[in-house]
């Protein structure tokens, strides 16, 4: 098996092919310890592969229980379109895939009765050429593909997909070589919406991501007490079109904004603004915090940000006083780096309305559960989106 971090299959069928898929890197130990949490937990990921085998032979654990444990699994990507769709139709049997490679088609559905979740999958094959021999007996194999699956969930006004990426071999003619190149996910992902949509036929459309981040949740959450919770939210990054920090122009391409640098410019214009008015910048105060991230805004929104990475995390409040460090620990609350579609006609990530997200912060699913849960919000409470 190659180092690729997805399923890459060799041919195989029936048994064999589960026994690989299990043992891919598309499972962790983790899950296969959920899948069967009556095995035993001190063996390693062989050990819990013929486990599962065994149990799904005799019948102890079902289809279901396998493709949503490997579904539900934290992913590092997500995209996702709100709206309403009219069917709900049979798709392949999707236990085929447990056995069997498939075909390049959805197949469905895998039930999550506890949350009244529905979920879907799309097989998508991936050449991985390599080469076998050496010298002059080296010959090109081009018999390996990579599974690429998508998982799609079709909610109650939406509809999302999440996976996770890898690098895979690409043939060079050129020069006869093998490259590692970044799987291009992003020419894929809006073809699967629209097969979707018409399998569904669904009217979903992508949210303004911009808006919802740079501004709803901004206003919102940057340095607010809601509920009797501090919430912190940290500028991780910030991808620009011809801009820098330093405010030096660059005739194309992008460049990546230092973010403390950013930070420390727009204290400074603070700074300086509430002085112009004959005023004391007390930094500590609200006022300054206030005209800081105004203008840290203004910059950002201003110098075509493409993507923008940024970390929401709350604390527990007391009496108007902040529990401190040592006495209790931070809130996890959403970490991802948001890409907001700015060049649809582009060749790269940017053409794609989507989000990198991050398993300590519950991945896609949790990525997705907040930012559905504030549009929601945002609909019943116009004047929050207005």
């Amino acid at each position: 098996m190659s180092g690729v971090k997805a399923f890459v299959d060799n041919g195989f069928s029936g048994i064999d092919f589960l026994r690989h898929f299990l043992a891919s890197p598309e499972f962790t130990t983790s899950t296969l310890k959920k899948i069967f949490p009556s095995g035993k937990t001190s063996q390693g990921k062989e050990g819990l592969v013929n486990e599962i085998i065994y149990a799904l032979n005799d019948g102890v654990i079902s289809e279901n229980d396998v493709l949503l444990a490997y579904i539900e699994q934290p992913k590092q990507w997500l995209s996702f379109q709100v709206g309403k769709h009219l069917e709900e139709p049979q798709l392949a049997d999707v236990a085929f895939l447990l056995r069997n490679f498939g075909d390049e088609k959805w197949y469905g559905t895998i039930f999550n009765k506890e949350r009244n979740k529905k979920w879907y999958i799309r097989v998508h094959k991936v050449s991985n050429p390599s080469f076998i021999g050496i010298g002059e007996a080296r010959k090109l194999d081009l018999s390996q593909n990579i599974r690429w699956m998508v998982a799609a969930e079709i909610g109650d006004g939406y509809i999302s997909l999440h996976w996770n990426g890898f690098s895979s071999s690409v043939y060079e003619d050129n020069d006869e070589t093998l490259k590692q190149n970044q799987f291009t996910y992003w020419k894929y992902i809006p073809q699967f919406f629209d097969e979707l949509k018409e399998l569904f036929k669904g009217e979903w459309e992508n949210p303004n991501l911009y808006k919802l981040v740079l501004s709803d949740l901004w206003d919102k959450y940057l340095n607010k007490a809601i509920g009797g919770f501090k919430y912190e939210w940290a500028h991780l990054r910030i991808r620009a079109e011809a801009s820098g920090v330093a405010l030096n122009a660059r005739s194309s391409g992008s460049s990546d904004i230092d973010v403390s640098g950013l930070q420390a410019l727009s204290k400074q214009l603070a700074k300086s603004a509430i002085e112009s008015l004959g005023l004391e910048a007390l930094e500590d105060s609200p006022k300054f915090s206030d005209v800081e991230n105004a203008i840290l805004r203004t910059i950002i929104r201003e110098w075509g940000t493409k993507s923008y990475e940024f970390r929401l995390d709350r604390r527990n409040v007391i009496t108007g006083n902040e529990i401190s460090d040592k006495e209790h620990k931070k809130e996890f609350v959403f970490k991802a780096h948001c890409y907001f579609g700015a060049k649809p006609k582009s060749e790269q990530p940017d053409a794609l309305i989507h989000l990198h997200c991050y398993i300590e912060y519950g991945g896609s699913t949790g990525a997705l559960d907040f930012l559905i849960n504030e549009i929601e919000l945002g609909e019943k409470d116009d004047s929050f989106y207005l």
